[in-house]
């Protein structure tokens, strides 16, 4: 088992302080001899930390290297060198190895003792990754999730230019749509009146609240699910809102509009923060990331810090890696090889891989011709512990959720 991922050559020089976790977290904390991980037991003024902890799957959790000089302290909260995030990552695709990153403002509540501090970082990252259920407040109402069964968010496009199935509904046949996927077991609808595909130019905000309210406000009247307004505008969401939305879908996590997080706030919905590099015009000229998983780890954790701060409830925020936003090929897959380490930040995942670029990458094949492909995804999200996934095909994720559940025995739940 290495520490740290550096090569053993490497290892032999550098501060390294294990702590073993037989079992659980109950055991948190319980120090046995570092010898049996091959590392050297060092004092707690070491520059560098290294957790090492069992989890029932077989993997091993720990953090990734941090160099200092050895015989200094671990760095303060002031530091730069540290980061500002407290998360559960893996390694590479098909590793069996798993990293826990800490905030460093946890470090910083324990100056007297660092290495404490970052054991209760680790605690709370891995109590949150193991958290069988949730709950969604949405304008009073409470969704409960669970990672044993993922619940369907189906799309309802009303734009002309939606890169999957953009212009295909008018005002009867969305409606009709909407109550289809309902019926196929969808637990949420989530309605659009601005394309945000790669490319897409911005609608204004009277003609996105044009195409979307008279949809939702016949919706809300014929079925009991709640219902999404896919939007960056505070103005849109407070339209939809009192068309009797009760989820803001945000792609862009509260920082295209300012006063967004207020509406949300003041109406009690909820919100979905998704993370994208750049806009829907640019996002995808030359995206670039030194780490994708670990650096959308971070900005998702910032921009729930920031819905939280502005007042809106800790359990009404949903958090989305924002698949195919100003994301290459690979990262998109690294972003789905690490969806469930996500969940150690602490609230509901949304996986959004319908029908994406980079399953026709994969397929060849076009848009509508992707349901298939997703539904490896919806799988994966399944196997993740994922809480939420939007998807274009409802039934079909709902039939793949329902049978995958079978097999793993969390429910024998009949079709309805």
């Amino acid at each position: 088992m290495t520490t740290g991922g550096a090569p053993a050559s490497a290892r032999s020089s550098l501060a390294t302080r294990v702590l073993w976790i037989e079992g659980r977290l109950p055991a948190l904390g319980e120090v046995a001899a570092a010898e049996r991980l091959g590392a050297p037991a060092l004092a707690p003024d070491d520059g560098r930390a290294c957790f090492s902890v069992a989890r029932e799957e077989l993997r091993s959790l720990r953090l990734p290297r941090r160099d200092w000089p050895a015989g200094t302290a671990l760095p303060s909260g002031a530091d730069g060198r540290w980061h500002e995030f407290a998360f559960v990552l893996p390694g590479p695709r098909n590793s069996d190895e798993s990293h826990v990153v800490v905030r460093r403002a946890l470090l910083a509540t324990s100056a007297s003792d660092p290495l404490a501090a970052l054991e209760r970082a680790l605690a709370s990252a891995l109590a949150e990754f193991l958290r069988p259920t949730r709950t969604l407040r949405l304008r009073g109402r409470v969704l409960g999730l669970s990672r044993a069964r993922p619940q369907v968010m189906a799309v309802l496009n009303l734009t002309p230019d939606s890169f999957s199935d953009g212009g295909r509904l008018n005002l009867h046949s969305a409606v009709e749509r909407g109550l289809q996927q309902v019926a196929a077991g969808a637990a949420l609808l989530d309605l659009g009146g601005e394309s945000t595909r790669p490319g897409a130019k911005p609608v204004s905000a009277d003609e996105e609240i044009e195409r979307v309210v008279p949809v939702l406000e016949r919706l809300a009247r014929r079925v009991d699910v709640p219902l999404s307004i896919d939007t960056t505008k505070a103005s849109v969401a407070r339209a939809a809102i009192a068309a009797g939305a009760a989820l803001v879908n945000d792609t862009s996590a509260l920082t295209d509009d300012p006063e967004l997080a207020q509406v949300i706030r003041d109406s009690g919905a909820g919100v979905v923060l998704m993370h994208r590099q750049g806009t829907p015009p640019t996002m995808q000229v030359e995206p670039r990331y030194d780490d994708c998983a670990a650096e959308v780890a971070a900005t998702l954790m910032a921009r729930a810090s920031a819905a939280q701060a502005a007042g809106i409830a800790h359990d009404a925020i949903v958090l989305d890696p924002g698949i195919g936003f100003g994301k290459r090929f690979e990262d998109n897959l690294d972003l789905i090889a690490a969806l469930g380490s996500l969940r150690s930040l602490g609230h509901p995942l949304l996986l959004g891989a319908s029908r994406k670029a980079f399953l026709g990458a994969l397929t060849g094949k076009a848009a509508p011709e992707r349901d298939a492909a997703t539904l490896a995804t919806t799988a994966a999200a399944f196997a993740a512990g994922c809480e939420l996934v939007r998807v274009h095909d409802a039934g079909a994720s709902v039939d793949v959720l329902r049978v995958l559940a079978a097999l793993a025995g969390t429910t024998t739940e009949p079709a309805r």
